[in-house]
């Protein structure tokens, strides 16, 4: 798969257009297909292995499919930096988490309730979200998020906490300190043992077109 378009700057205008929404969920969805059409891959979770180890392999396939845009992102795991400083979040709650997105996390397998309330946060320093697609050292090229889970491991909680923090990593708000990083994208992945589920967030928003089951 090559794309040699560059892409588009979120800190300054314009956002990002629907085709490149789309393309950067394709881009993910491809490195999925990817993980889980590998044998040896698909075993990790079969064998109950921890999800950095599943995103640490998802990595290495999303930097490939990333690879071809122009100018070429990075691709981090773990990534707790903003400049010199720590990721911040503040005001991190359910109040976040509306009922249509808890509706649509109920459809995960598994028996949860998503009706509880996240751990809460007044504020969270030191932020390291599970992947990102972006520029080292600057706010302008933050093009995708991800906050992973396996199916078999899930706490509702930890759950919401995660998609709290993916409302408002994607939030574009440039005079909000707490809401710089405007990412494109923001993506809660769930591993099962044969297929993942993707429920993505645009500017805050859930959006269910972006949103699939893979493969």
């Amino acid at each position: 798969m090559t794309d040699n378009r560059r892409y588009a700057n979120p800190n300054g205008a314009p956002p990002a257009t629907p085709q490149e929404l789309e393309l950067y969920r394709d881009l993910l969805q491809e490195a999925l297909r990817m993980f889980y059409d590998c044998d040896r891959d698909r075993e990790l979770v079969r064998r109950r292995l921890g999800e950095r180890m599943l995103v640490g392999q998802v990595r290495q396939y999303l930097t490939e499919c990333f690879g071809h845009l122009v100018p070429r992102p990075d691709v981090d795991g773990e990534y707790n930096a903003n400049g010199a400083e720590d990721k911040h979040l503040r005001g991190v709650t359910d109040t976040h988490i509306s009922d249509e997105i808890r509706n649509e996390l109920s459809r995960f397998p598994g028996n949860f309730n998503f009706g509880g309330p996240t751990a809460q946060r007044a504020a969270l320093s030191g932020v390291s979200p599970d992947l990102i697609v972006h520029r080292r050292n600057e706010n302008d090229h933050n093009l995708l998020i991800v906050e992973a889970k396996r199916a078999s491991q899930m706490r509702a909680p930890d759950v919401l906490l995660d998609i709290a923090k993916l409302i408002q990593f994607t939030t574009r708000n440039p005079a909000d300190p707490a809401l710089r990083y405007a990412y494109q994208l923001g993506v809660f992945v769930v591993f099962d043992l044969d297929r993942a589920y993707t429920l993505a967030f645009h500017d805050g928003a859930l959006r269910l077109d972006l949103s699939n089951w893979v493969p």
